[in-house]
């Protein structure tokens, strides 16, 4: 995340960073170690709960494809998002947390339908 590839001809800067940052953060949540203690969950945490930017948006994505993959960090990761989104609106939250988590929390299964209508709806306000 820190020292990307070269960027390719044709690219604008910020776009191939974000590109490779989302990679970045797939791989590191497509570790093979249980998920309990793994260096995965720590670094998908810190990205998490660390400084708002890119990489908080590219974690959201990560754990968002984790949990489709795996049942055991499931929980863990519903609380993570839930803690995220119990934060105060800020632009940077805005444009780098609150989107992208509606859009990852509204894929998670087990949601009852007034959680899907609560996340809708905050979805609607947010455009």
């Amino acid at each position: 995340m820190v020292h990307p590839p070269p960027l390719p001809e044709g690219w604008a800067p910020w776009f191939w960073r974000q590109h490779v940052v989302v990679a970045a953060a797939l791989v590191v949540a497509r570790g093979s170690e249980p998920w309990p203690g793994s260096r995965r969950r720590e670094a998908l945490h810190a990205l998490l709960f660390g400084a708002t930017d890119w990489t908080t948006t590219a974690a959201i994505a990560a754990c968002g494809e984790l949990q489709r993959r795996e049942q055991e960090p499931r929980a863990e990761i519903r609380e993570w998002y839930d803690r995220l989104l119990a934060r105060p609106l800020t632009p940077i939250h805005f444009m780098c947390v609150e989107e992208p988590l509606v859009e990852c929390m509204l894929q998670l299964e087990g949601l009852s339908e007034e959680q899907r209508a609560a996340l809708r709806e905050r979805r609607r306000q947010n455009q």
